[in-house]
């Protein structure tokens, strides 16, 4: 395809390699959303006991140091990144994907203030939503739906969850 985009490759923790099938699947389901506010899933790879995921770099900078360097924003500017985050998101639950552990970190914003929402390489297809528990990690903790935290499968209004929380933070 492009071969000069700038893609990032992530190298996937070893218990996610042992389910490298499963990941593959999901990965599959994330390559088909093409949405402009969704960071692009390339492909994922399973070679020598490792598995690749590599997807589009997403231009701009995460707003979590935006506001590390700014503090918070406009409520009008807040507003205008948190909806284009949440018509990524729509998009995506419309093919049955979860995001799971959105944080600020994952959402990035360009010069013009489109936003880019990333890393969700590891979320569910449309026949598992529901069917998965994903560990939360010290960053995604704070943003973490009710149903989430008390190890609740993942659904769609857990991601609106965190999204309406990271929207308080902006």
């Amino acid at each position: 395809e492009e071969s000069d985009a700038e893609v990032v490759l992530e190298v996937a923790h070893a218990d996610l390699a042992a389910q490298a099938g499963e990941v593959q699947a999901r990965v599959e389901s994330l390559s088909a959303l093409d949405h402009p506010g969704v960071a692009r899933v390339r492909e994922c790879r399973h070679e020598d006991g490792l598995l690749f995921v590599v997807h589009d770099a997403c231009p701009g900078t995460p707003l979590d140091e935006l506001l590390r360097e700014s503090g918070p924003f406009s409520a009008e500017r807040s507003v205008l990144l948190i909806l284009q985050a949440g018509e990524a998101l729509a998009a995506a639950h419309a093919r049955g994907l979860v995001h799971q552990q959105l944080t600020p970190g994952c959402l990035f914003v360009d010069e013009q203030d489109n936003v880019r929402v990333a890393d969700f390489s590891l979320t569910s297809p449309a026949d598992a939503i529901g069917a998965e528990v994903v560990p939360l990690t010290l960053t995604s903790v704070k943003y973490a739906s009710p149903e989430i935290a008390a190890g609740k499968p993942q659904e769609e209004r857990s991601d609106l969850y965190s999204l309406a929380l990271i929207l308080y933070e902006a």
